[in-house]
């Protein structure tokens, strides 16, 4: 049933063993080394308060931009976790005018925070559980949209945060968007979905129709993990 499920979903282990669908690679004018010498590019220190100068969608993107660039910054991520759990866990949050969740994080900035520790493969089991928290408000404001909330589910999967009722939500979400999945979308979210082992059937079944559609832009790689 779905409460022994979902206890299963938490569990630290992979449901397939298929790679992520990789981000797109940089282009050569992107990429760049550090070059402050021995002691490498100056990091922040726990307690850094300048963070917290930072809207959240200012923060996401710094967040964002460190893991595409692929900087290793393993104590910026730590800090910005620690900012997440600071302005968004239930104890803390500012509510939204409807009395639930945070007013100031949007699907956006989620969606940001989870792929860049996706992307660098910074696990914050307490950042991931502030943020799936957040989940339920934001898709009840219908505030998502088809690639953010595909973002999300490959990011919660890649980091195998296996929470089954985080999954079931953002896969409502996304049948709201099928109309308009892109195919790195479509591959993304149904990767996720496929290695957290959840088979949303009304959403499966609405991709199914898009597919026709789809296939014609996908390369081979996209159309192995489609079938697969």
């Amino acid at each position: 049933d779905d409460a022994v499920r979902s206890r299963a979903m938490t569990k630290p282990t992979a449901r397939g063993k298929l790679d992520p669908p990789r981000a797109p690679p940089l282009s050569q004018s992107r990429r760049f080394d550090y070059r402050e010498g021995k002691e490498g590019p100056p990091m922040p220190t726990g307690g850094d308060s300048r963070l917290t100068q930072f809207a959240s969608h200012h923060l996401a993107v710094v967040c964002w931009s460190y893991a595409a660039l692929r900087v290793p910054c393993e104590a910026l991520y730590t800090e910005i976790g620690l900012e997440i759990v600071k302005r968004y866990q239930t104890d803390n949050l500012k509510e939204g005018a409807d009395g639930e969740g945070p007013s100031n994080l949007s699907p956006q900035s989620l969606g940001m925070f989870a792929w860049s520790f996706a992307v660098a493969n910074y696990r914050d089991r307490k950042a991931l559980g502030v943020l799936a928290a957040a989940v339920p408000h934001l898709v009840k404001k219908g505030r998502f949209n088809a690639q953010t909330v595909a973002n999300s589910v490959w990011s919660f999967a890649v980091l195998h945060f296996f929470h089954f009722p985080t999954f079931a939500l953002l896969g409502d979400a996304a049948l709201r968007y099928v109309g308009n999945m892109s195919v790195p979308a479509t591959c993304a979210l149904l990767w996720g979905l496929a290695i957290a082992g959840i088979h949303h059937r009304p959403l499966c079944a609405a991709l199914l129709t898009r597919l026709p559609q789809l296939l014609k832009g996908m390369d081979a790689s996209q159309i192995g993990i489609v079938v697969w």
